[in-house]
């Protein structure tokens, strides 16, 4: 008997399909971090970035992913002694040295690496602390920085990206402590031989608060919950609860402009410490040529300030209003009094919906927010 059998076959079909984006890890720097990374930051020698969380700063090497080194430590003996936590980081964008860090209490501290080992002087007190001392170096017009420590011996420490625990013999190249190349001193110590020789001390950028206008709740909405430097690297802005600072790094008793985000909630700060808004982390940017600065609200509305004209508008991110191609209307909101028909009462807003993330794109004028999970892209008007 002859069996036949039969089996149906299929011819596979192209089929068109949405565009799938992936992300697969290159590297992974593990086993930093205790508390959760809130800041990461680029160096401009493009070969280093720092990492921080709550309690400390770390600076890392693109090559190496197994280890880091400590440069912000604020973490006191007795955690019950804790005062203040660190909030935002970032490096200058021209000085490979330089960076900054914010606290929740307000401060904002700016950091020469080529001053100390440590940059955190501010943040708590101690006995003694190893510290950079400058020599003569045999090198001609450069100097020379030897590691004294707490006991008055000098040793080995390493700094530079190129001598992190375990990278071996230094080689030359651009260091932590300014340009020039790192070697091997006489005695065993690692020097550094550049041709600057202005080493800064730490500056803490902090505005004097007026007691008359102090409350229960100054010291958190005085919490920084974001810094980032002027791409021109003269400036920096600060973002607190209610309002952007921006600050001349030439000047830091002061702001030189303070532009208020949503001032009509200092009313409702009680109500907004109940539901816990109180503590959202804003953050903000610059434009490409840094004449204005942008930043973001609630009820899904972000603020725009322009730095020349002093002019500043507020504007909404949603479907309804966010057509394709669409022009956005400037939204203003009402304090008290009677309301005009295109503004909103501040008691209508809507305190689940918020942009807490905003990015300006450094060479045009294309912005994109985050509101909740939508992600918008605005550009300026093309005629």
């Amino acid at each position: 008997m002859l069996l036949i059998f039969y089996s149906l076959q299929t011819v596979p079909i192209l089929k068109p399909m949405d565009l799938m984006v992936e992300a697969s890890p290159r590297r992974i720097f593990a086993n930093a971090h205790t508390y959760h990374i809130n800041s990461i930051s680029v160096n401009s020698d493009h070969e280093t970035y720092l990492s921080a969380d709550d309690l400390r700063i770390n600076l890392w090497h693109l090559e190496i992913t197994d280890r880091s080194f400590n440069i912000v430590d604020i973490k006191p003996a007795n955690m019950e002694e804790l005062t203040e936590v660190i909030t935002a980081a970032e490096f200058h964008p021209h000085q490979c040295n330089v960076f900054v860090y914010s606290s929740s209490k307000g401060t904002i501290r700016l950091c020469d690496m080529r001053s100390s080992a440590l940059c955190d002087r501010h943040s708590k007190s101690v006995k003694k602390r190893p510290h950079f001392i400058e020599n003569q170096c045999a090198c001609r017009g450069c100097v020379t920085y030897v590691l004294e420590t707490a006991h008055g011996s000098r040793e080995c420490h390493q700094v530079t990206p190129y001598l992190l625990p375990g990278l071996g013999t230094p080689r030359a190249g651009r260091g932590l402590l300014g340009p020039g190349a790192a070697r091997t001193h006489r005695h065993g110590a690692v020097v550094a031989c550049g041709r600057r020789r202005d080493l800064k001390q730490d500056t803490v950028f902090e505005e004097p608060e007026d007691p008359s206008s102090r409350s229960f709740f100054s010291e958190i909405i005085s919490s920084i919950s974001d810094v980032k430097f002027s791409h021109s690297g003269r400036y920096m802005m600060t973002r607190d609860y209610l309002s952007v600072k921006v600050w001349d790094l030439n000047m830091e008793s002061r702001p030189v402009e303070t532009h208020q985000v949503h001032e009509y909630l200092r009313s409702k700060l009680c109500s907004l410490y109940e539901n816990d808004c109180i503590f959202d982390k804003f953050e903000c940017c610059w434009s490409g040529s840094d004449s204005a600065i942008m930043t973001g609200s609630y009820n899904n509305f972000f603020r725009m300030f322009d730095r020349n004209t002093r002019r500043d508008v507020t504007l909404e991110a949603s479907r309804e209003n966010s057509k394709p191609r669409a022009s956005l209307k400037p939204r203003k909101v009402c304090t008290g009094g009677k309301r005009k028909k295109d503004e909103i009462s501040v008691d209508s807003l809507d305190f689940n919906k918020k942009i807490l993330h905003t990015a300006w794109h450094p060479a045009g004028n294309v912005i994109a927010v985050a509101a909740t999970n939508n992600l918008y892209i605005f550009q300026d008007k093309v005629n």
